[in-house]
């Protein structure tokens, strides 16, 4: 897949861009990811080398705001995203949020997890995939009891009313319009 460079003012990285071997170094962006994606790599690995050396690069770290977690979710509980989130996914949506709001700056994640492109685009926040063609289309997912075909407002893995497995499935979809980054 050919990379398209962003044309945002800060690009936010998750943990697959960073072991990606991308080279940011010619990007004239701000490069940052969230805490918990650093907390991921292991020290003195081979992954952490390559995390140390985007950080000499540039690459900085940074911890979102309480109302930007409240935010993203709510969101991806709306959108019965919230399970399929780490709570590193999670805190890099809600840093995003956060460079768009606080720091007033234009913004694009860079990630090939599906359900960051989904919450991201129901946000309007700009994306890039790296090796994937990322989603053309926003979900939105619900709960249903294999057994007795209720629809739940919470994800769980058994209904509370008959004790059937429950299901996830895609409730709607809506096409998303390709934004410029």
């Amino acid at each position: 897949m050919n990379y398209e460079k962003p044309t945002s003012e800060v690009l936010v990285v998750d943990t697959s861009a960073i072991l990606s071997g991308k080279q940011f170094d010619d990007y004239d962006v701000l490069i940052i990811t969230a805490a918990l994606i650093a907390e991921e790599l292991k020290e003195g690995g081979r992954d952490f080398r390559r995390f140390e050396y985007l950080q000499a690069k540039g690459l900085e770290v940074h911890s979102p705001t309480k109302e930007s977690l409240i935010l993203i979710k709510k969101t991806a509980t709306a959108y019965g995203e919230l399970k399929r989130l780490s709570v590193a996914d999670i805190h890099l949506l809600a840093l995003a949020v956060d460079v768009m709001r606080l720091w007033e700056k234009s913004v694009c994640i860079l990630s090939d997890d599906y359900s960051i492109q989904n919450i991201a685009s129901i946000l309007d926040i700009p994306f890039l995939s790296l090796s994937q063609k990322g989603i053309t289309k926003k979900f939105k997912w619900v709960s249903r009891c294999q057994g007795c075909h209720t629809i739940l407002s919470e994800s769980v893995d058994a209904c509370p009313f008959c004790g059937s497995p429950v299901s996830h499935k895609v409730q709607t979809k809506e096409s998303m319009k390709k934004k410029k980054r």
